[in-house]
């Protein structure tokens, strides 16, 4: 996103707003040195806090130099706590002092999803060091702490526990044991981490929420769709239920079920989550009821072709799913 400098109050609330209603195409906010920010920060630093309270897709955040005090680091430090996809977070050059620095450290203690943080130009005193070191006994995720430490001893400290993160990282995107890496009094019961990429918004199942224990998803199995029921996790899998059988799927390779795709549609363009799989269904319903997608052709020629199609169709899909899970006979 480009920068929001000197861009209009009425801009930045516009883009605070895409914020609050999970805008997938909003994914970095540069509102460094924003003069708007500047003049109206605590209402304006409010705002940005209650539209990150459920924000899923926000990856990147500059608030360098929006005139944030200890009051708007406070409250940008609750949404913090359970945010796992901003990776990235400018907070330089702002007025934050010792009560607003020790909230965003406690914060970290709780947060899964930064990687880089960056605090330039503000006091960084033996209780910021206190709070941030006791944040890292739990924060196995923030990777880059950019800031200048005013406390002895400190320094080589977060250098070592930055480092530490960074290996588990490492690790984990190339699918190694990392629980070794872990503090001690964590290895027993460790955290459920995952590998933090910018998605691409273009992607067509980019913002598709699902993968919850319950909710019927698509997959192939042995090349044929089936519709199936999400059993759990193993890993950075999913477990899908088919037919009494479990099988084991990455996520990019599932796509939701919607209630539009157990609809008979005369217009296919009008089904939410237009897929392969529900597509292919459609089509078999409609062949076994006679509705071949043809404007002219004699009834000998339609009749042929509903049989040509239906032996493909079967190829490709399994016989037809109910939407509870079973399956009916074509």
């Amino acid at each position: 996103m480009a920068s929001m400098q000197f861009a209009k109050e009425r801009d930045v609330v516009a883009a605070l707003q895409k914020l609050a209603e999970n805008d997938r195409f909003t994914q970095a906010l540069e509102l460094g040195s924003a003069v708007a920010f500047q003049a109206k920060s605590v209402a304006l630093g409010s705002s940005l806090a209650d539209a990150l309270v459920g924000n899923t897709k926000l990856t990147a955040l500059n608030l360098s130099n929006c005139n944030l005090g200890d009051a708007a680091f406070q409250r940008l430090a609750e949404p913090l706590k359970g945010n796992a996809t901003l990776y990235d977070l400018n907070l330089s050059e702002n007025k934050a002092s010792r009560p607003g620095l020790v909230a965003i450290g406690e914060a970290l203690a709780e947060n899964t999803g930064l990687i880089k943080l960056q605090m330039l130009g503000m006091r960084v005193n033996s209780d910021v060091c206190n709070a941030f070191s006791n944040a890292f006994t739990k924060n196995m995720t923030l990777c880059s702490l950019i800031w200048k430490c005013e406390v002895g001893g400190f320094t080589l400290k977060f250098t070592e526990l930055t480092n530490r993160n960074t290996e588990i990282d490492r690790c984990v995107r190339e699918d190694k044991e990392w629980v070794h890496l872990l503090p001690l009094e964590l290895r027993d019961a460790p955290p459920e981490l995952t590998i933090r990429d910018v998605p691409d918004p273009s992607d067509e199942d980019f913002g598709l929420e699902f993968g919850d224990e319950g909710q019927m998803v698509w997959c192939q199995v042995q090349g044929v769709w089936e519709l199936g029921t999400v059993a759990g996790r193993h890993k950075r899998k999913l477990v899908v239920r088919v037919q009494e059988e479990e099988h084991e799927f990455e996520l990019k390779e599932l796509t939701p079920f919607e209630p539009s795709h157990a609809r008979d549609l005369p217009n296919m363009v009008h089904m939410q989550n237009l897929h392969e799989a529900p597509l292919l269904y459609l089509l078999q319903r409609r062949l076994k009821d006679g509705r071949i997608y043809t404007w002219a052709a004699a009834r000998s020629a339609t009749s042929s072709l509903s049989r040509w199609c239906d032996a493909r169709l079967s190829r490709w899909c399994a016989p037809l799913p109910s939407p509870a899970g079973g399956r009916a006979t074509c």
